[in-house]
């Protein structure tokens, strides 16, 4: 390995050995003086349990754990003194100080924020805003089936060995989430297609398909044409299913128009059509989805 690479690779083993080590644990003591109408303020803190910090490169560097203006000074220890104690002022020592900006984030608070299930969060996507000091404790979004399974559950198939006895397995694959539709394998090679794009193509956030698109829009209640293909042009290949969201409740309907090569996208409310979007590349049908149906509640905390 070239040098960085080294680094990086020490940088890697170290944080994925710190989860599994105990918490990094330090006394602080903070000591508040008055002389007349002057106060006067002093940190310390002592290491009790080095913990995790002991596998990062820069353990010994405690910024991380004190994030008051104070930083340089909490390496010092305080004595212990009773409240109320008084405390003769021998020198006093004037510094022209300037108020520093706040540190960045480090490798070391990311490890300490997950060991303490701590996380930072953008204040649109909360649907609660804590008040300082509060225990919030965060469940991260998680795509689903139809079923309200998670989409990474096992899946269980039997299988048979040599001397024809059965036998089951679970495959479960990293990475990786696919969610099916509720409708069974088709005749019309269109209809196939469009359950295979629907399937397998990215919604617009990246982080989802189309299918875990609809789970999220709760849709429900799927019915599909499934034509001949002499029919195909009077009974083109849809799929329909109701859904309900903040931004539509009702019926939607993605067909393929055989002579135009195109999906279209229709809405119904009450059996009528409210809308009917055509023109819809296979590459586009999940931001026209999106656009139409999915309110981004999904998102919220």
């Amino acid at each position: 390995m070239t040098g960085k690479e080294r680094a990086v690779y020490g940088l890697i083993r170290a944080h994925y050995l710190a989860q599994f080590l105990p918490d990094h644990e330090f006394d602080r003591t903070t000591l508040m003086l008055s002389a007349d109408d002057q106060s006067l303020r002093a940190s310390g803190k002592q290491i009790v349990v080095t913990g995790w910090k002991r596998t990062l490169i820069n353990g010994d560097d405690e910024r991380t754990d004190s994030g008051g203006a104070d930083d340089e000074a909490c390496g010092q220890s305080l004595p212990k003194l009773p409240e109320g104690a008084r405390c003769p002022i021998e020198q006093v020592e004037l510094k022209a100080l300037k108020t520093q900006a706040p540190k960045p984030f480090t490798q070391g608070e990311l490890v300490k924020t997950g060991r303490t299930q701590f996380a930072v969060l953008d204040r649109t996507l909360v649907t609660e805003t804590p008040n300082e000091g509060d225990k919030v404790r965060v469940e991260p979004y998680a795509r689903r089936r139809f079923d309200g399974l998670r989409a990474d559950t096992p899946e269980e198939q039997s299988r048979m060995d040599s001397s024809g006895k059965s036998y089951t397995v679970q495959i479960h694959m990293l990475g990786s989430a696919p969610v099916k539709l509720p409708i069974p394998e088709p005749c019309c090679p269109e209809l196939r297609e469009l359950i295979h794009q629907m399937e397998e193509l990215p919604a617009p956030d990246g982080f989802r398909r189309i299918t875990h698109l609809l789970v999220d829009a709760g849709a429900r209640d799927f019915t599909w044409v499934d034509p001949l293909p002499d029919d195909i042009l009077r009974t083109p290949p849809c799929i329909s299913f109701t859904v309900d969201t903040g931004k539509f409740k009702g019926r939607v309907s993605v067909l393929y128009d055989r002579c135009l090569d195109f999906y279209a996208v229709e809405l119904y409310r009450n059996g009528k059509l409210v809308e009917r979007v055509d023109e819809v590349y296979f590459n586009t049908l999940g931001q026209t989805l999106e656009r139409l149906i999915d309110d981004g509640r999904w998102k919220l905390i």
